[in-house]
């Protein structure tokens, strides 16, 4: 294959590089195979690679840019790339030429057990490295080390990226007795797009500014300003606009601290309103209750046998932290209700006529709400936009009114200091 059109832009050692790719003609090595030849054009080189040799890209082609443009070509190389206004990374790839084997093996294996979610000692395992096409295998050690290593370098990167003011936004999970708080940068990136960087995933009980861990929102307060001045050299004073969490009691005091608003989840607040309306109407209730009461039973193992030879569905219950699973929990009740209707168990705990025709209107009522659920979980969502949709809900569902009413303030309060972020 002829080699790209070099412009007059070109950088000496992409110069080099294509020049060598450059074929000439097939060869017969000593071994008396055919190999194809690579010749590099420069005028003061002129040296000629066999296939055999140039298939050793780092070390032969390293030593040769070393011999042909000086022992310094590769830093001058990046340091031009680094000041060059002109996009080289699209015409020109210098990673697949300076990155040595043992580098290459490191980073495919450090692919695949991330982008996998795949166990370290997967990379230990006997079977895994006879399945393996590389002769150099990377211990779980190893990768450990790399990993730690790598985890500087893109904090580094996230450092230099992170613009003068942004949003932190911030979860915990629970594995065990262990709880982990991820926290992460929002901010308006290139081309007005949302960018999200994770600025910190870990233990609470590892911080070492928290000699006390009681998951409290003083606890969470040093968390915040702490991963933000040791790590990424910001002052939370001046750079954060806001928090975005749950709407828990912890977070509202650690934004209370903080002396910042608390955007709240939407689709939290939105479930909130929707378990206040539940309960709030009798029959509505009554419904849920029910349903709920139906599908556990059905789940029990001799009626869920029975159910198999009548349908192919499962029943399904709801999730008190996520409104959407009653209603997929009431959708489910509908298509079953003719298999459950021949299990004798079931029978007795069917909803009656009244209640029957009340589902079909709640059904309704919960397929609008489903949509504006939908709606506040797209990626290129801003504040602005989710409050309309929340007020939409206010308007449509005067009913809805206890926890989306004074989200109002918050809003206004960002919107007001920081009209730019929220757009």
């Amino acid at each position: 294959m002829p080699p790209k059109p070099i412009t007059t832009k070109t950088h000496p050692v992409e110069l080099c590089v294509r020049s060598l790719m450059t074929f000439v003609g097939d060869t017969i090595t000593k071994a008396g195979k055919q190999a194809a030849t690579f010749k590099c054009m420069n005028e003061n080189c002129q040296k000629v690679y066999t296939a055999e040799v140039y298939r050793s890209v780092y070390g032969n082609l390293l030593s040769h840019l070393k011999s042909c443009l000086g022992k310094d070509v590769i830093d001058n190389w990046f340091q031009f790339r680094s000041e060059s206004s002109c996009n080289h990374a699209a015409i020109f790839d210098e990673t697949q030429y300076f990155a040595s084997p043992r580098d290459a093996i490191v980073h495919t294996n450090l692919l695949w057990i991330l982008e996998n979610d795949l166990p370290l000692a997967l990379l230990d395992n006997h079977r895994t490295r006879q399945m393996t096409r590389y002769t150099e295998h990377v211990c779980a050690k190893t990768m450990k080390k790399y990993m730690f290593n790598l985890t500087m370098l893109v904090q580094t990167c996230i450092k230099q990226n992170l613009p003068s003011k942004f949003a932190l936004m911030f979860d915990g999970w629970t594995d065990g007795s262990e709880h982990y708080t991820a926290l992460y940068a929002v901010y308006v990136g290139a081309n007005n797009k949302v960018q999200q960087a994770l600025l910190a995933f870990t233990p609470l009980d590892e911080v070492e500014k928290l000699e006390d861990n009681d998951l409290s929102a003083e606890s969470h307060y040093c968390f915040l300003t702490g991963v933000l001045e040791e790590h990424y050299n910001k002052h939370f004073d001046e750079c954060v606009v806001c928090l975005i969490g749950d709407n828990c009691a912890t977070n509202k005091k650690t934004a209370e601290l903080l002396k910042v608003p608390l955007v709240g989840c939407f689709s939290h607040k939105l479930s909130l309103e929707v378990k206040n309306m539940v309960v709030n109407d009798p029959q509505l209730k009554r419904i849920v209750d029910t349903v709920h009461e139906v599908m556990k039973t059905a789940k029990n193992v001799k009626v869920a046998m029975q159910l198999r030879k009548h349908t192919a569905l499962h029943p399904i219950i709801n999730n008190v932290t996520r409104w959407s699973s009653t209603f997929e929990m009431l959708r489910r009740y509908i298509r079953m209700e003719e298999a459950f209707h021949k299990i004798e168990e079931l029978l007795p705990k069917l909803l009656d006529p009244t209640d029957r025709i009340a589902l079909n209107v709640v059904i309704s009522k919960m397929t609008n709400l489903e949509s504006y659920t939908k709606a506040l979980q797209e990626d290129k969502l801003s504040l602005a936009e989710g409050w309309m949709h929340l007020d939409n809900v206010r308007q449509n569902f005067p009913e809805m009114c206890k926890y989306i009413a004074h989200f109002r303030k918050v809003l206004s309060d960002i919107i007001h200091m920081h009209p730019s972020f929220c757009q």
